[in-house]
């Protein structure tokens, strides 16, 4: 039986909203877009999804869903 997968909601480059599937996250790290992107999340896939949100925001959301986000 595997574990439970939590969702968080986005907003995508296209300003679509997806759900990213928060124990696949590998990273998230700052960007600046064009389309006003304010973050990059990295997958342990090693794809990436530009967002929106900035990382508090994202942080918040995480920390809703139980997940930790650390800052160095």
């Amino acid at each position: 039986m595997g574990g439970m997968s939590m969702f968080i909601e986005l907003t995508a480059r296209n300003g679509e909203k997806v759900l990213v599937n928060i124990n696949q996250i590998e990273g998230i790290e700052p960007a600046e877009g064009a389309g006003g992107e304010k973050a990059l999340i990295g997958f342990s896939s090693r794809e990436g999804i530009f967002v929106k949100e900035s990382l508090e925001e994202i942080a918040s959301k995480l920390a809703l869903a139980g997940k930790l986000l650390w800052k160095y």
